[in-house]
C-alpha cells in the first residue's frame, strides 16, 4: 500500500470516528442528561479516539505529536455537542490532562532537540545549529511546520544565545554590504516605535498598548536573529559540497559536479528569468557572483519556500579566493 493511501485512510477513520461521536449533538438533551452518554462521549474523544490514532501512525513515517491536534479537535467537538451542564468531564479533562499532555509534549520535542544536536555535535561536525534543529524537528513535526519552528528557534537562538564568534575555514557575504547594518537599524528603530507609540496607546487602552508591546519586543527579536545569523553562518567548501546560507533565511547545498562555472558580476547587472537571487531581500541585497549549473538547482528561501534555478547570485566578501578555491575542485 502506498504512503499516500494509507495517510488517507488514516484521515478517514479519524473522519468517520469524529462524525460518529457529532451524531449525539442531534440527540435530545433529555437523553444526554439521563445517561452516562456524556462521560462516555468525552472519554471516546479525548482519548480513545487518540489513542486509536496514535496506534495507527506508531510504525509510520507521520509524526507522533501529531496525536495533539486530534486531542485538541476532539476537545473542540465535545465542547459543541455537549450541553453547558453535562461538561464536567470534560471540564476536568481541559483542566488537568490537557496541561500533562502539553508538559509532555514540550519535553519530548526538548528533548528530542537536545539529543539530535549532541549526536550532530560528535558525529557531524559539519551541520550548524539551524541544520541540526531543522533535521531534529522533521523527526516529530510534518514538513513545512517543522521548517516554521526551527526558524522561529533558531531566531531566538541567534539573536538573543549566540555571541561568540565562529572560527572556520569558510568565507563571508556579510562584512561588505549594508544588509546587516540595514537590518540592525530597523530593530533600533522597533524599539524607539514601541516605546512611543506603548505611551500612546497606554492612554487609550493598557491593555493595547502590552500587546503592541510584545509583538514589537517579538519581531525585534526576529530580526535581531536574522541580522546575527549572517555572520554566524559562513559559506563553506566542503566534501565535495557547496554550502550556500543566507544566514537563516535562505541556503542551498549544492554538489560540486553539478556546478558547472562561475563568473563574476555587477550588482547593477540585470538577472534574467533563469537566474535567482539567494537573498530574499531581492533588489535591497549584492551581489558579485554568479554560479551556473548543468542542469536545475533547488535551493530554500525564507521559511522553507523551495526556489529553482539554472544559476544563482552571491556575494562573497573573499570574491578572488573563494573563486580560485571553487575552480579548483569543480
Amino acid at each position: 500500500m502506498s504512503t499516500s493511501l494509507w495517510h488517507f485512510r488514516i484521515f478517514s477513520i479519524l473522519l468517520s470516528l469524529w462524525a460518529l461521536m457529532a451524531f449525539f449533538y442531534f440527540l435530545p438533551p433529555a437523553t444526554l442528561q439521563k445517561s452516562v452518554l456524556p462521560q462516555a462521549i468525552v472519554i471516546d474523544l479525548t482519548l480513545t479516539i487518540p489513542a486509536i490514532y496514535f496506534l495507527m501512525i506508531r510504525k509510520g513515517t507521520i509524526p507522533k505529536t501529531t496525536i495533539i491536534p486530534v486531542f485538541v479537535i476532539g476537545l473542540v467537538i465535545a465542547t459543541l455537542i455537549l450541553p453547558k451542564d453535562q461538561q464536567s468531564s470534560l471540564d476536568f479533562v481541559k483542566k488537568w490532562i490537557a496541561p500533562v499532555i502539553e508538559l509532555g509534549v514540550l519535553t519530548y520535542v526538548s528533548t528530542k532537540i537536545y539529543r539530535a544536536r549532541n549526536v550532530f555535535r560528535r558525529k557531524e561536525q559539519h551541520l550548524d545549529f539551524y541544520q541540526a534543529l531543522k533535521q531534529a524537528t522533521v523527526e516529530i513535526l510534518p514538513q513545512k511546520l517543522s521548517v516554521f519552528l526551527a526558524t522561529e528557534l533558531a531566531t531566538f537562538y541567534y539573536g538573543l544565545l549566540h555571541w561568540r564568534k565562529v572560527k572556520s575555514a569558510s568565507f563571508t557575504y556579510h562584512q561588505n554590504t549594508g544588509t546587516a547594518v540595514l537590518l540592525y537599524a530597523l530593530v533600533g528603530l522597533i524599539g524607539i516605535e514601541t516605546v512611543a507609540f506603548h505611551l500612546l496607546l497606554g492612554r487609550w487602552s493598557v491593555v493595547a498598548a502590552w500587546v503592541l508591546t510584545i509583538l514589537s519586543i517579538y519581531s525585534g527579536i526576529q530580526i535581531l536573529g536574522f541580522a546575527k545569523s549572517l555572520s554566524k553562518r559562513p559559506i563553506r567548501i566542503e566534501n565535495n559540497r557547496l554550502f550556500l546560507p543566507y544566514g537563516i533565511m535562505a541556503e542551498a547545498n549544492i554538489d560540486l559536479e553539478q556546478i558547472e562555472k562561475i563568473e563574476l558580476s555587477k550588482n547593477s547587472t540585470e538577472l534574467d528569468k533563469t537566474t535567482a537571487q539567494l537573498s530574499p531581500l531581492g533588489g535591497l541585497d549584492s551581489y558579485n557572483l554568479i554560479l551556473y549549473f548543468k542542469e536545475p538547482i533547488q535551493f530554500t528561501s525564507f521559511y522553507g519556500s523551495q526556489k529553482e534555478c539554472t544559476s544563482l547570485a552571491i556575494y562573497i566578501d573573499q570574491k578572488e579566493e573563494f573563486m580560485e578555491m571553487l575552480q579548483s575542485k569543480i
